[in-house]
């Protein structure tokens, strides 16, 4: 049969019969045993909304609470009248709270009652394990600093000032301008789109290397230009620019020739060749005076003014080389060869 333990047995601040909050559980206050209802948390001193947070550092492990004193045994009563069997007090609820006391076991009649058994010392609340110190937030793992921003390459100062002028025929898509380049129009005021091929294996206009050096050549079948100057009058200018084998008809008594120096770069040979004919008088000279040239004498008689003694019948050819080291300052001239009858 079982057994009711009212409040009042318990506090006598209840009326018999009295009844307990919903969840109340024992604890030994300082006027003995009595109900409480005091959240588990508020008993520890535990903010519930701190139980789950960041997993911090490790909690220092609690001390271990010190072991409660063993009540002292009662003396021995002397054997008195049996009395009635004591209620079994109820048995602690299974809370986190403290090991309810063993309900007082009833005075054993004729065994003067056994000493009220020192309340089990309310087993010295086991140094409430030290709650495993909340799983200290892993200190939140601090923001790995994002990796700063990598410096954009600073812009490559441009070469002095600089304006770029218009791109002049800007096309509405590309349809067509495949492998095409950019480059500077002729009047030079803009930049056009230009798809010309320029070198192939059959290069068929005229290229311009603007004096770059082409290393390591091998010619093969190949031709000089031949800039044809035609009567010379008074005066013929050879221009090496015009080609490097000129031919021009001597019709004036005295033909002063001029060797034209513009673009001549010193430390680089320019070579032209000159076909120079008699017109159909003949008896014609050149004059070299306007330019130093120095003639080989081991090959004839040389007038400083008129060089190299030439053909003088009608309608033929002398070949005379003529060659500079210097941009034109000076030249070697050679009589490659005379008297190619050319009526």
């Amino acid at each position: 049969m079982a057994t009711k333990i009212y409040v009042s047995q318990i506090d006598t601040a209840n009326s018999t019969g009295g009844q307990a909050a919903a969840n109340s559980f024992l604890i030994v206050g300082n006027n003995g045993p009595e109900w409480s209802n005091v959240s588990i948390f508020e008993l520890y001193g535990v903010d519930p909304n701190e139980l789950v947070g960041y997993t911090g550092s490790t909690g220092f492990t609690g001390s271990i609470g010190s072991t409660g004193y063993a009540g002292s045994i009662g003396y021995r009563g002397s054997l008195g009248s049996d009395g009635p069997q004591g209620a079994v007090g109820y048995t602690g609820s299974a809370g986190a709270g403290y090991t309810g006391s063993t309900g007082s076991v009833g005075y054993q009649g004729s065994e003067g009652t056994v000493g009220y058994r020192g309340s089990l010392g309310a087993t010295g609340y086991t140094g409430s394990a030290g709650s495993t110190g909340f799983t200290g937030s892993l200190g939140t793992t601090g923001y790995f600093g994002s990796t700063g921003f990598r410096g954009s390459v600073g812009f490559m100062g441009s070469s002095g000032s600089m304006i770029f002028t218009n791109i002049l025929d800007v096309p509405q898509s590309y349809t067509g301008y495949a492998n095409g380049f950019v480059r500077v129009n002729q009047n030079a005021n803009g930049i056009i789109f230009d798809t010309n091929t320029y070198i192939t294996a059959n290069i068929a206009t005229s290229l311009s290397l603007s004096g770059n050096t082409i290393l390591n050549p091998s010619f093969k079948s190949f031709s000089e230009v031949v800039a044809t100057k035609g009567n010379s009058t008074s005066t013929v200018v050879i221009d090496i620019r015009d080609g490097n084998v000129q031919t021009t008809t001597l019709n004036a008594a005295i033909v002063d020739l001029v060797l034209e120096t513009a673009g001549l770069i010193s430390g680089k040979m320019y070579t032209v060749t000159l076909f120079i004919k008699q017109d159909a008088t003949g008896g014609r000279i050149i004059d070299w005076s306007n330019q130093t040239v120095y003639w080989p004498t081991a090959e004839g008689t040389y007038d400083a003014t008129y060089g190299p003694s030439l053909s003088t019948t009608a309608n033929y050819t002398d070949i005379i080389t003529l060659t500079t080291l210097n941009a034109g300052s000076t030249w070697y001239g050679f009589l490659s060869g005379k008297g190619f009858a050319t009526t």
